[in-house]
């Protein structure tokens, strides 16, 4: 599986073996990985994950936590492989829809929620070079985060405490609940060599912090936060210059920002360094009722949870919010 996966140009982090064990040993959720097979070779996989909760039944996710990882095969016989495999174990499983998330591509004649797009910068061999291609307001939010006393460092499992806990205020005043600690351990645990901590410091205090994923030879960040009060310094600049930095250090060719919402003020953030968007396809097919394109944020369950929970002190939310997680349709 992971010798397809890293073989091929398609593929993302999401896409390896290890994504499905660390989701089901933090949140349960039990995968179910097809492979398309050939002479016994590896032509095309499939990371499913059949998720269950209480305000969204059960579905099959591929992949479950992930911002995108679809169908990813070397021919269109293997994708129909894999499709007409799904539709079998999506029957016997008794779910209520399949979701792919596929990145850049789409299926034909499924309901498609096109509201999210990743943004993909690339690199040039040397940060010189890529610091001279950057807008000039950029350069200067840069430097006036350095200006402002802030570091940049790298780490990697003993700095999984200090980001969460940056994680996890700002998830919580962006009025959504968050992942629990423990899932973090255990992308560490499982992903030794492929993630890091990126953090930005004024002396002994923590502004921002994200966590990157190498893949190929790409640096994914699907996690990054920053702290309010330190926004007037720029630490989410610093953050995502050093991580460029690092990735270039590394041999990756470009810097996926990860998922944001089309428009959005994160979408224009990550567009300002000069990356480029990739269209995301959630794509559904629907086995009982109707394809759930947006009907988290649409609902007014939803719209009140974001205005309250925004004011619960941050003990009770690091408590509650991974529970609450958990029941949300991901």
């Amino acid at each position: 599986w992971d010798e397809f996966v890293l073989g091929h140009e398609d593929s993302t982090f999401f896409h390896r073996s290890g994504w499905g064990t660390v989701v089901k040993q933090a949140y349960g959720h039990e995968p179910h990985y097809l492979a398309a097979l050939q002479n016994g070779r590896v032509i095309g996989v499939l990371p499913l994950g059949l998720s269950t909760s209480l305000l969204a039944g059960r579905r099959l996710i591929s992949a479950p936590l992930a911002d995108y990882a679809g169908i990813c095969c070397s021919s269109q016989e293997s994708a129909e492989l894999l499709i007409t495999a799904t539709s079998s174990l999506a029957t016997d499983l008794r779910v209520r829809f399949v979701e792919f998330r596929h990145l850049g591509w789409s299926l034909p004649d499924l309901p498609t929620d096109t509201s999210r797009a990743t943004l993909i910068l690339e690199l040039d061999e040397s940060s010189e070079k890529l610091w001279k291609r950057l807008k000039g307001k950029v350069r200067n939010q840069v430097r006036k985060a350095q200006k402002s006393g802030l570091d940049f460092r790298v780490g990697g499992l003993a700095d999984v405490a200090v980001f969460y806990d940056v994680y996890a205020e700002n998830t919580r005043d962006l009025g959504s609940p968050m992942h629990g600690r423990r899932f973090f351990d255990i992308l560490f645990d499982v992903f030794p060599d492929q993630v890091a901590v990126f953090s930005v410091w004024e002396q002994a205090d923590i502004a921002g912090a994200a966590i990157g994923c190498v893949h190929r030879d790409t640096l994914e960040i699907p996690w990054a936060a920053s702290l309010r009060r330190y926004f007037r310094s720029c630490p989410n600049n610093l953050l995502y210059w050093g991580a460029m930095e690092y990735a270039i250090e590394r041999g990756c060719r470009r810097l996926n920002f990860g998922r944001s919402r089309v428009g959005s003020g994160p979408y224009k953030f990550k567009e300002q360094w000069g990356a480029e968007p990739l269209q995301l396809y959630y794509q559904y097919v629907v086995l009982r009722g109707k394809a759930p394109v947006g009907e988290k944020r649409e609902s007014r369950a939803y719209r009140l949870f974001s205005r309250v929970w925004p004011k619960v002190p941050m003990p009770v939310a690091k408590r509650l919010g991974p529970m609450i997680f958990r029941q949300l349709p991901i």
